[in-house]
């Protein structure tokens, strides 16, 4: 017979009370955490019961955790981080006695947060693909005393009809698409928070419905694990040695044939005379040239191929891009007189490389007097019958337009 030991039992309880206190703390003063109801759920549910594996400490680090890896060593779920989760929460405004769709069951933690906030006459159903995750996820709420949440092992892109409508879904995991599921279990007056990919990025959008549409009322930096066997994202290689990777949406008119050999001819550039401080974001600035370019796409390489000399010396391991045709061109920065400031610019190549380098330059300037304004994302289920002077990012059940309340349009329209 094995005896548990009460003292340091109660003694681990007690950290990691005062543990979790001081990390709602720092969300709060970081401003991830908004309202009281949001504070008070993160302050209840022990996230250190999801992370039976991890030390008390690291439970209550603000950063995620990978709970399962595929054999080829790629991330298969986690525990998202903190700041993250609390953002979303607050972007969801789950109100109690509504019913609550989560896409991803992870360790279970956000569902039992979301448990907490929808109260005893509310209910929370989460749904995952993956078997053994939905099964941890039963055994780590089991723990903490959630015994009431909906766990379910399926595709999350179905939704789960038989517990539909649901007044909010979320999901915890990067969505290329808004499924016709989710359209179709979704209240009229509900809220969608995902993390959503289009031209090569992702961004975590808060939609309101309204009507047969969804409008976007909060977009910020962030990104999940993909769903798994969804999505129209693709991938290939260009330049030399294949060093450079190109992503791209199944929408757009951008292919590997048409842009050999782009990066063997002659370089051009182009310089916005604006800078940013150290530190200072503007991932704001992709989502306007995002709104306006059909070609907007994204180039990652690696570190070691920058130092082997396989790729232009000022290319950023990860950048934004516009191609078209046979040209592209990406963002860079050089040093600016002002310390601790760098300029933003462009460097182009093919026969229309300094158009599209120019043409970024267009868009950093008209983006510098107020940087951070964050265009509107509409949502449809089909394609919207109106006129618009912005590309339509058509996905498979949904189409996107993404446009600025005060544009301020580029001298190149």
């Amino acid at each position: 017979m094995t005896t548990i030991d009460q003292t340091n039992t109660g003694e681990k309880d007690q950290d990691a009370a005062v543990l979790r206190s001081h990390l709602v703390d720092k969300l709060r003063d970081e401003q991830f955490l908004r309202t009281e109801r949001v504070e008070q759920a993160m302050q209840t549910v022990q996230r250190h019961l999801f992370l039976p594996e991890e030390t008390t400490a690291r439970a209550y680090e603000d950063d995620h955790v990978v709970t399962k890896w595929a054999a080829d060593g790629k991330a298969l779920s986690s525990a998202s981080a903190p700041w993250i989760v609390a953002a979303m929460l607050e972007d969801l405004d789950v109100q109690p006695g509504q019913r609550v769709l989560e896409i991803g069951a992870g360790t279970g933690y956000n569902a039992a947060l979301v448990r907490e906030l929808v109260g005893p006459t509310g209910s929370v159903t989460s749904i995952d693909i993956d078997a053994d995750v939905v099964e941890t996820a039963r055994q780590n709420l089991t723990s903490a005393g959630y015994d009431d949440i909906h766990l379910v092992t399926g595709d999350g892109a179905e939704g789960h009809s038989a517990h539909a409508p649901f007044d909010r879904i979320v999901a915890t995991a990067g969505c290329w698409d808004i499924p016709a599921a989710w359209w179709e279990q979704l209240t009229k007056s509900g809220r969608l928070v995902i993390p959503l990919r289009w031209r090569g990025d992702s961004r975590i959008v808060a939609f309101g419905r309204d009507g047969d549409r969804l409008i976007s009322e909060r977009i910020f930096m962030g990104g999940f694990i993909p769903m798994r066997d969804h999505g129209s994202e693709r991938t290939f290689t260009v330049g030399p040695n294949d060093a450079i990777t190109v992503t791209c949406d199944s929408d757009q008119d951008i292919n590997r044939d048409a842009l050999t050999g782009v990066f063997e001819q002659e370089r051009s550039e182009s310089w916005s005379g604006v800078t940013v401080k150290d530190g200072e974001p503007w991932d704001v600035l992709w989502l306007r040239m995002a709104s306006y370019e059909a070609g907007a796409c994204r180039l990652t390489t690696t570190r070691d191929a920058i130092a082997a000399g396989h790729v232009p010396e000022d290319l950023p391991p990860w950048t934004h891009a516009l191609v078209e045709g046979t040209s592209l061109a990406y963002f860079t920065t050089r040093s600016a007189p002002e310390e601790r400031r760098c300029e933003l610019g462009t460097s182009g190549y093919g026969p229309a490389g300094q158009e599209l380098a120019d043409r970024i330059s267009d868009h950093i300037r008209a983006w510098g007097p107020d940087r951070a304004a964050t265009p509107t994302i509409t949502a449809w289920r089909t394609k919207p019958d109106t006129s618009t002077a912005y590309p339509i990012i058509s996905k498979v059940n949904t189409c996107l337009i993404a446009e600025e309340s005060s544009p301020q349009l580029p001298s190149h329209r």
